[in-house]
């Protein structure tokens, strides 16, 4: 993976994360089934973000 091919997936990753952020904000009350998820979701992304930062150098 290139430079640009990094940032390209750092900033979906971001993207993806301010979605889900948003949804979790609309969202009143999840059941505990949505809230595993969205917390599944987090880690899925954080993971993808560091990823990319260790292949920026950064």
């Amino acid at each position: 993976m290139n430079d640009v091919e990094a940032r390209e997936a750092l900033e979906t990753v971001v993207k993806a994360f301010n979605r889900y952020n948003n949804a979790i904000g609309c969202q009143g009350s999840a059941s505990m089934e949505e809230a595993m998820e969205i917390a599944w979701s987090y880690e899925a992304l954080y993971r993808a973000a560091r990823r990319a930062e260790r292949l920026l150098g950064q």
